[in-house]
């Protein structure tokens, strides 16, 4: 059951977005950090041990949440002001997906 249960996650993360125009982004996120993407629109981030990480996003007003595929909860990771933006560290040394949406 509870691999039913991170699947149903996953399958809520996804299809809470336009996943089939996501692209993978190169320059966004640093190198071996696995960024899709929207441009201008919409960033999905994995990182698999955690952390912070630095982007690199086109003007505009965006916010950034991490989700917790384990429990399908988000946590606001705040707003981004600028173009190179560095988010809040992940709340702990676990898998975590970074959200950044347009405001």
């Amino acid at each position: 059951m509870i691999l039913l249960k991170l699947q149903q996650h996953l399958y809520d993360f996804w299809t809470a977005r336009e996943w089939w125009k996501m692209e993978p982004q190169k320059g966004v996120g640093p190198a071996g950090v696995l960024c899709l993407g929207i441009p201008g629109d919409a960033y999905v981030m994995y990182l698999p041990t955690g952390g912070s990480i630095q982007v690199s996003l086109p003007e505009g007003k965006f916010v950034a949440r991490w989700y917790d595929r384990r429990n399908g909860v988000y946590l606001e990771a705040g707003p981004v002001r600028s173009s190179e933006w560095r988010s809040p560290a992940a709340p702990d040394s676990r898998d975590w997906i970074l959200a950044i949406e347009k405001n």
